[in-house]
């Protein structure tokens, strides 16, 4: 075994969102960190495939204009390289036709996705008493408890299959949706709460945050993180072991590039890698919280890039793109029109849609062979956006284990692996089965864990 004597402050295991802009945060408050990376790329499922003109994004096709993302982006200089999208308006696919999705009480009650009937169980959420016990449930039992089985049927079924992957029946309440938990918590009414801080903004309805990515494609991003880490980052590098090694931790990898294990040596360790195989890495010296991490379920997904003649569209693509709503018979959870909202994404007589397959509830996507993955997207893209032509497949993405799944009682897992940890502490962890999925939950998580990692440094 080889070792790397160089004195670093942290050896980052992943290079993902997450682990990169956790070393971007360290190495920019003067500390040395080390990349470990298993795959032969960085970015995680960050990637993007530019052909026949057209640009393809794998994993996020946006980001969010959180404060978290447009800090990065800021200390990257990237800021000129940002695109806001053309029109940002998510819609749902419901009965034969495509409808905005609500984005305030007075557009749910006006929504064609609710019956009269159903709206008259939303109108009635105020009267319904908050829920007497703090103990955590499913998405769906909350959302059918405030406003009625319909709203769980037309939104957020197809929501949690949009954003998680999941099946609400399943996902944690107060992991997912914590927003609407605390209202319901202070205001005893969702409904109230949400009108009561319109009111207090006095601005209205929020209007919806305009998607964000960049120009010429969106690894960009993770390309630009990687490149402020040179020479300091290892490709074809997986961790096999983290050992103790008086104050400091010492993370063994085993080379691509054959020959001997090597290891490198540092104060501090941060597993920036999925919760599976951050709980093989912490099985000796945390069992417990490695098994609460083994445990933690992930969906399979795979997304699908084709580019159409723009003539040969029959109906408009208008807005982010859609979700798959109530007794469509489409298979596809959802797609994005990607050169409606980015112009640059293909050439102009082209239209650019990337579509998702998979989730927890569609498991046998992960089996199908690429072809078949084609012609299911073709197929219902041609339903629903009377589609009258061949397509051209641009790129194709596919996750055997893709989002990490907020179950029930998921906090409770979390505060299990914290606790833990304070047991180990030259060690953290980082990634999105942590706060949140999106691209600006993991910013949020590692620079946050990049701070402490320095204030604890600075201290020794």
């Amino acid at each position: 075994m080889t070792t790397r004597f160089v004195p670093y402050d942290a050896v980052v295991v992943g290079a993902g969102i997450s682990g990169l802009v956790c070393a971007h945060a360290v190495r920019r408050a003067g500390l040395r960190p080390f990349v470990l990376e298993a795959g032969d790329r960085v970015g995680g499922c960050i990637s993007t495939v530019r052909r026949d003109g057209c640009i393809a994004d794998g994993g996020p096709q946006t980001f969010a204009a959180a404060p978290s993302f447009m800090q990065l982006v800021s200390s990257l200089g990237l800021d000129r390289r940002l695109q806001r999208a053309a029109d940002g308006t998510p819609w749902f696919y419901a009965h034969g036709r495509l409808a905005p999705a609500p984005s305030s009480p007075g557009a749910l009650l006006a929504s064609p996705l609710l019956s009269p009937l159903a709206k008259l169980r939303v109108l009635a959420e105020p009267l319904i008493g908050a829920r007497a016990t703090t103990a955590d449930e499913s998405v769906a039992a909350f959302a059918a408890r405030r406003g009625g089985r319909a709203v769980v049927d037309a939104l957020v079924r197809p929501m949690i299959a949009g954003i998680y992957a999941g099946d609400p029946l399943q996902t944690s309440a107060q992991s997912a949706i914590p927003g609407l938990v605390e209202l319901e918590r202070r205001y005893t009414s969702v409904i109230v709460g949400t009108m009561a801080r319109m009111f207090a903004r006095r601005t209205g309805p929020r209007p919806r945050r305009v998607p964000l990515d960049f120009a010429g494609g969106n690894d960009l991003l993770t390309e630009a993180l990687a490149a402020g880490q040179e020479p300091d980052i290892a490709l074809n590098a997986r961790a096999t072991e983290i050992v103790l090694r008086g104050a400091n931790i010492e993370v063994v990898y085993a080379s691509g590039g054959g020959g001997d294990d090597r290891s490198v040596v540092a104060r501090h360790a941060v597993l920036a890698t999925p919760a599976y195989e951050t709980g093989r890495l912490l099985a000796v010296l945390e069992p417990e919280a490695a098994e609460v991490l083994a445990n933690i379920a992930y969906a399979p997904m795979a997304q699908v890039a084709l580019s159409y003649d723009r003539a040969a569209i029959g109906r408009p693509t208008r807005g982010f793109g859609f979700l798959n709503g109530e007794r469509t018979g489409l298979r596809i959870l959802g797609c994005a029109f990607n050169s409606t909202m980015f112009a640059d994404r293909c050439p102009p007589d082209r239209a650019l849609v990337t579509a998702f397959l998979g989730g927890m509830n569609d498991p046998d996507v992960a089996a199908m062979r690429d072809d078949e993955l084609v012609g299911i997207v073709h197929r219902d893209l041609q339903r629903v956006l009377d589609v009258r032509a061949t397509p051209s497949v641009v790129a194709g993405f596919r996750w055997d284990r893709a989002i990490p799944q907020y179950a029930v009682g998921h906090g409770d897992l979390i505060r299990t692996i914290s606790t833990g940890l304070t047991r180990l502490p030259q060690v953290s962890v980082i990634g999105n089965y942590l706060r949140g999925p999106s691209v600006s939950d993991c910013i949020a998580v590692a620079t946050a864990k990049a701070d402490a990692i320095v204030a604890r440094i600075s201290t020794q």
